[in-house]
């Protein structure tokens, strides 16, 4: 992930890992069941249902090994319900999604063609703005971004094998910024 995660897992390193462990696990299984409460409320049990059943795989894998994506379905979730009547919130809901994964920035490419310029804009300014949090709390922020670069260099395989690079914009970012650095 982004330095800029800082922001969720810091406080949980304060605690010891099987219970910071259990807290996020926690934390990520009310957000599903949250997230489907949504769902059943908007489109019903059958609709609810269905996807519970196709996702299973999904939320097993995700719950065993703690992984970000409930949080992540939650916050667009909440970006959605929002956009309509409070575009600057939702506009930072969607910059804290992306703080976790790029690649949800380039919703911004339909956002500019739909000619939801305000939008874009607060949620580059939001991305922008979280994006210096690390940089101007921690002694060496400046250089904790080249420093994140270095480690993807070293441990992410570039030219990725079977096509996994599709899979991984923090190859491609290294790949490209690596010369730079």
């Amino acid at each position: 992930y982004l330095p800029i995660v800082s922001y969720l897992f810091v406080p949980l390193s304060v605690l010891p890992f099987q219970i910071s462990k259990f807290a996020f696990y926690l934390l990520s299984f009310g957000m599903g069941l949250w997230v489907y409460a949504r769902i059943q409320e908007r489109y019903g049990n059958w609709v609810t249902l269905f996807t519970l059943i196709s996702m299973l795989r999904f939320h097993n894998h995700d719950f065993l090994n703690s992984q970000v994506n409930h949080l992540l379905l939650f916050l667009f979730v909440i970006y959605l319900d929002l956009r309509v009547r409070h575009v600057a919130s939702a506009s930072w809901v969607f910059a804290l999604v992306a703080s976790f994964k790029i690649v949800p920035l380039f919703l911004l490419g339909p956002l500019l063609l739909m000619r939801k310029y305000r939008e874009s804009i607060l949620i580059s300014l939001g991305f922008l703005t979280l994006s210096l949090i690390p940089v101007l709390i921690f002694s060496d922020g400046a250089n904790l971004y080249r420093y994140w670069f270095q480690l993807l260099r070293e441990t992410t395989e570039f030219p990725a094998p079977s096509g996994a690079i599709f899979q991984s914009i923090q190859a491609i970012a290294w790949y490209w910024v690596s010369p730079v650095l």
